[in-house]
Formats: structure tokens, sequence, C-alpha cells
């Protein structure tokens, strides 16, 4: 009996204090609908949107309507709310998940606490949200940092493919910090990245670039 009047209260002209309270509560008493998510994920007041952007997860592979909705949401002017799409999407099965991270990342790339929570989202669609970020066009210092960090989860899930693309992508940057920084990253874990990304499918940069990471101390 109190779920449609909580429903009510969510979609009325009420208090944000109180509409907040209504969402959890209906959250509370797996109330929510389609309707009241798809309304609250575009709330004016952006502890709503958040808070609705977290209850949709479960739903997300069901309902087309609210992932849509969720992706129309990446350029929210709150950053609270755009940290909570970057949780919310690894929740999502889909490849269009992938590429809304690195999208998400691309726009937020000097944002650590977004960066992060998009690479926390990364393990379900590693290989689109790298290719998300190879694809932006030129990459700055921070994005290659980032390429840096998937690249270590590729390594670590032994996807030598995307480990490859990377490879390939860093070695044709004319950036030479993010390069060095990359260049560590790739020693730590370890000398196997020769017998991890099979030489012979990279370009010739790219296996010049793979040799110095493995025995020259010229990028230290």
């Amino acid at each position: 009996k109190a779920v449609e009047p909580l429903r009510a209260l969510v979609r009325a002209d009420a208090p944000a204090a109180v509409r907040l309270s209504a969402l959890a509560a209906l959250d509370g008493l797996n109330g929510t609908d389609e309707r009241t998510l798809l309304l609250a994920i575009r709330d004016r007041h952006p502890a709503i949107r958040r808070h609705a952007i977290r209850i949709s997860e479960p739903y997300l592979n069901e309902t087309p309507n609210l992932a849509d909705t969720l992706l129309r949401r990446l350029d929210d002017p709150d950053p609270k709310v755009r940290l909570q799409i970057a949780f919310s999407l690894g929740q999502w099965d889909d490849p269009r998940a992938g590429r809304a991270l690195a999208e998400l990342a691309a726009r937020n790339v000097d944002d650590l606490f977004i960066v992060a929570a998009v690479l926390s989202s990364a393990m379900r669609r590693p290989q689109e949200l790298l290719n998300g970020v190879l694809d932006q066009g030129a990459l700055g210092e921070s994005h290659l940092i980032l390429v840096g960090n998937l690249l270590r989860i590729a390594y670590e899930s032994g996807n030598d493919a995307m480990l490859a693309r990377g490879l390939q992508r860093i070695a044709a940057s004319d950036q030479p910090e993010p390069a060095r920084q990359v260049a560590r990253l790739l020693r730590e874990l370890g000398e196997k990245v020769g017998e991890t990304v099979d030489l012979a499918t990279l370009s010739e940069g790219s296996a010049v670039f793979v040799d110095q990471v493995q025995g020259s101390h010229r990028l230290v």
C-alpha cells in the first residue's frame, strides 16, 4: 500500500529531501519501477539523479530505456553523478558500456576519482574501453597514463590482443614522458612482455619500444 504514494512523491514537485527519502524507501521496499527511475535519473537535483542511477543498476540489462537514459547523462554537470555513472556502467553487460566508459574517462581524464571508477568498471569490457580511449584522436599525457593502467589490466588478464594494440599506439606517440611512465609500468609487470605479445604482430616501432621496455635504461 505504501508503494504508490511513495512513487507519487518521487514524481511530485516536492522538496528534494522529500523526493530523495521517498526514492530510498522505494528501493528498500523493492518498489521502484521504470517510469519512476526514468524521471528520477533526469531529476533537477543531483543527489536524486545519483541515487536513481545506483538503484537502476540491476535493471540496465533488461530495460533498454533505462540504459539509454543513462548514456545521455555522461555529460551530467555534477561530478558526483558522473562518478556514479562510472561505477554503474560496470554492472551493464553491453558493448556500449565499454564505449561509454571510454567517453567518460576521456572527458574527465584529470578527475582521479572518476578515472578510478572507470578502471574499476573496466573488467567486464576492457577491450571496448581501451579501443574507445585510443580512438579519441591525439592522446595527451593523462590519456596515455590511463592507457598504461588499461595495459596493466590487459597484461594481468592475459588479453594479448589488447596489450598489443595499446603498445602499438603508445609507440606511435611523440610524447616522451607518458612513454617513460608506461615503460616503467611494463617493467614492473616483469620481463614477459615479449612472450605475452607476439612481436611479429607489432609494427617496427612498437617492437623497438618493447625492446626498450625490456632492456634499455634510456626510458627510466
